[in-house]
């Protein structure tokens, strides 16, 4: 990602899971207004849902996310297909937010996509 694009972070909580590396979000854009989005993870790759490990990498995302605060940042202009690119970040028991994308590679559920 080019760090000298411009992005935005908001608060979110996780509406559903569509599978490992896709999600819809309820997003706070701030004077009490939230809708909801569709995200792609940038820069990871999640198995399919017609395979196990698909499956599996779902079910560790709803378990993971649904229950936790989350934030997410966007690019200005960046989607695939219907979905906005975007990075999202679960906060843990510390009190500090985590790349989820990182844990999902951690965790085996995803691999790393080489940058386009």
């Amino acid at each position: 990602m080019d760090p000298t694009a411009p992005s935005y972070v908001y608060a979110a909580t996780l509406d559903r899971v569509i599978d490992g590396d896709t999600f819809v979000l309820n997003v706070d854009l701030g004077f009490r207004i939230n809708t909801h989005f569709k995200f792609r993870l940038l820069g990871v790759d999640a198995p399919e849902l017609d395979t196990e490990e698909g499956k599996r990498a779902k079910t560790f995302a709803i378990d993971e996310l649904s229950p936790r605060p989350l934030l997410v940042r966007t690019y200005k202009e960046r989607r695939s297909f219907d979905r906005w690119v975007a990075e999202v970040f679960f906060e843990s028991a510390d009190g500090f937010y985590h790349s989820f994308s990182e844990h999902l590679i951690e965790q085996g559920h995803a691999v790393r996509m080489a940058p386009r």
